[in-house]
């Protein structure tokens, strides 16, 4: 399951769009689903973003589990 993004501006969620191509890179649409603040990110940070957000997390739970 992947984590809630949480809009900076208004606390709403964050709804991550298709990929894209532009600019020798692909992208996401990262779009608050009440405010519509959106942001371009390239896929790699993202996926990197998640990755570290993942190991933190799991990191916690052996951490709470001993």
């Amino acid at each position: 399951m992947r984590p809630r993004l949480i809009c900076k501006k208004c606390g709403g969620i964050k709804f991550i769009g298709d990929s894209y191509y532009a600019y020798g890179s692909y992208y996401v649409d990262v779009t608050c689903v009440t405010c519509s603040d959106t942001k371009d990110i390239a896929v790699e940070k993202l996926n990197a973003f998640l990755a570290a957000f993942e190991k933190g997390k799991n990191a916690n739970k052996e951490a709470d589990s001993k």
